[in-house]
């Protein structure tokens, strides 16, 4: 027993001496690469001294171009009912803000930084108004359509075409409308129009949301809805428009969904691919409808209640919002990025310290990859900017 013991002693040492040899020989591990975040995030926030009284309570980006300029608006109240606004144009590689015209609110911008949108006039009707760029602060107004009081300029191309919608100061009427802005080398504005989009057979209004570029024909598309008198029925359609020069000629309302399942249309691109939202056995659920073809679900987590597509960029890449039931007791809110057939929770793209806490929807992204929405940063609801980090 003893001499069994001695030789189990003898084998531990030999083991710990061999050991220890080993760890002294053995190659130093290699640190580990941090994991640089897919993006870096910077806040929408105006540098502008906010009124006396006032404080922010929100900040919205509108639209994005392909050459990094962004617009959008800050709201500041002073805890009554009414809050005010400061709307605004940024620059994001220079990170220079201009603030735009009073009453005037950004709805879009070209790759060419001219602006168009709403502005308010002094009896609180609105007309769409068009700036030759961020400095512009002289509006130019895009008129309703014959028999209507208002307009509203959505979204403006490379060649100057304009989409929107027109409507009578009762809301008893409304239809989509579209004109053409000209400036020439003298900076005159010369504009057009409207024509109106007309609503698929049997509806009675329509609103145009998006449009694409004028690319080898003078052909371009626009994208939005169509819809009942009782405003229950949309349908997501898709124009086709003739441009010559100064004039256009739009085509029929075409449907993107089976079966006239109720849907909106979002964004499109220069492919002519829609995005949007369309009811899916009682969901409302994103969906990208490509070229020619009608809207195909995109894919959702489990437990999604609600989503849509916002955005859609010449690489497919698609950003939107998804609704999802956390522990079957309440829905919180994401922004989500669709990309090479993959759903990403744009959450986990960027720095988790970066002291955003939620990043809420995603509304628009633009060739380069830059992502616009809204999160909770300093206050709940914070326009932010996702900028592409190199990998």
């Amino acid at each position: 027993m003893l001499r069994n013991l001695k030789q189990l002693r003898r084998w531990l040492a030999i083991a710990v001496v061999v050991g220890l040899v080993c760890c002294a020989v053995a190659p130093a591990a290699k640190p580990v690469k941090p994991v640089t975040p897919a993006y870096s995030i910077v806040p929408f926030v105006s540098p502008f001294a906010a009124p006396d009284g006032y404080n922010s309570v929100g900040s919205t980006v509108r639209n994005l171009n392909d050459c990094g300029q962004a617009v959008g608006f800050e709201a500041f109240s002073d805890g009554s009912s009414e809050s005010v606004y400061q709307t605004l144009h940024l620059d994001i590689e220079t990170e220079a803000y201009t603030l735009l015209p009073d009453g005037c609110l950004p709805s879009g911008v070209n790759n060419l930084n001219q602006l168009v949108g709403t502005r308010t006039l002094s009896d609180g009707r609105h007309l769409g108004m068009f700036l030759t760029d961020p400095d512009d602060t002289t509006p130019d107004d895009l008129g309703p359509l014959e028999g209507h009081t208002q307009s509203d300029a959505l979204a403006i191309n490379d060649a100057g075409v304009v989409v929107g919608y027109s409507w009578n100061d009762d809301g008893s009427s409304a239809s989509a409308a579209l004109w053409i802005v000209k400036v020439d080398e003298a900076g005159g504005v010369w504009r057009d129009g409207p024509w109106e989009l007309p609503p698929l057979a049997g509806d009675a209004r329509a609103c145009a949301v998006d449009l694409n570029e004028v690319i080898d024909e003078p052909w371009c598309q626009v994208t939005g809805h169509s819809f009942g008198a009782a405003d229950e029925s949309y349908e997501a359609v898709v124009w086709t428009v003739f441009v010559n020069g100064t004039t256009a000629t739009p085509g029929p309302a075409v449907t993107l969904v089976n079966n006239n399942a109720w849907s909106q249309g979002g964004g499109i691109n220069d492919s002519g691919d829609v995005c949007g939202l369309v009811d899916v056995d009682g969901k409302k659920l994103p969906f990208l409808a490509p070229a020619g073809q009608t809207a195909q679900p995109l894919p959702v987590p489990r437990n999604t209640r609600y989503g849509i597509a916002s955005d859609v960029n010449n690489l497919g890449e698609v950003v939107g919002q998804l609704a999802i039931l956390l522990k079957a007791r309440y829905e919180a809110h994401y922004a989500y990025l669709w990309k090479d057939g993959t759903m990403i929770d744009l959450e986990t793209q960027i720095d988790p310290d970066s002291g955003w806490d939620r990043l809420w929807a995603a509304s628009c992204i633009n060739d380069p990859g830059i992502i616009a929405g809204c999160g909770s940063f300093d206050i709940a609801y914070r326009a932010f900017l996702l900028i592409p980090n190199p990998q």
